[in-house]
């Protein structure tokens, strides 16, 4: 578990961290109350602090950390994450829906749905910049992201920044 204070711990990675948990937790009653405005900006947010942990620690550690983010499976998740806030920020497009794949179909023609939160969209639902000096991480987002709960791949990424500002805030290597 992070800690709240620590001697040795930069204290904006570790604010960071706790914005990050705060805003996931947000998400999390807000896909629970399906509701899609609400989740859609806790998600921004998580998106957005993601992005701004690791560019510190990218910062701090360069090619080291860079290399170990890419090489950990829930470290890979932040690229494709980044795709998102930079659609986010240039477009401001809803990146995330209701899941509606049916449950049970009734005699009556009516689904029942049992939905687990809400989905990233696919690639081809979110607009693309057609000046993306960084196709890799459109196919990240499209290979790990598109289509799954939002809370995974935000989970994730969180898991991630969480062991490395652990790790690498402690670390006299840069």
């Amino acid at each position: 578990m992070l800690p709240t204070v620590h001697s040795e711990m930069p204290d904006p990675l570790v604010l960071g961290i706790q914005a990050l948990d705060l805003a996931y937790e947000r998400h999390m009653v807000a896909r629970d109350g399906h509701s899609l405005l609400l989740a859609w900006a806790s998600a921004a947010e998580c998106v957005w602090w993601i992005c701004a942990l690791d560019e510190q620690l990218h910062e701090l550690h360069k090619t080291a950390y860079e290399v170990a983010r890419r090489a950990d499976s829930d470290g890979k998740y932040v690229d494709g994450l980044r795709w998102v806030r930079d659609r986010h920020t240039h477009q401001l497009p809803i990146t995330s829906e209701l899941d509606r794949t049916p449950f049970l179909g009734g005699k009556s023609g009516r689904d029942f749905y049992i939905s687990p939160g809400f989905i990233w969209l696919p690639v081809d639902q979110v607009p693309d910049d057609p000046k993306n000096r960084r196709p890799d991480l459109r196919e990240v987002y499209a290979e790990l992201i598109a289509g799954t709960k939002s809370s995974g791949a935000l989970y994730c990424a969180r898991r991630w920044l969480r062991s490395s500002v652990e790790q690498w805030a402690r670390s006299e290597d840069t």
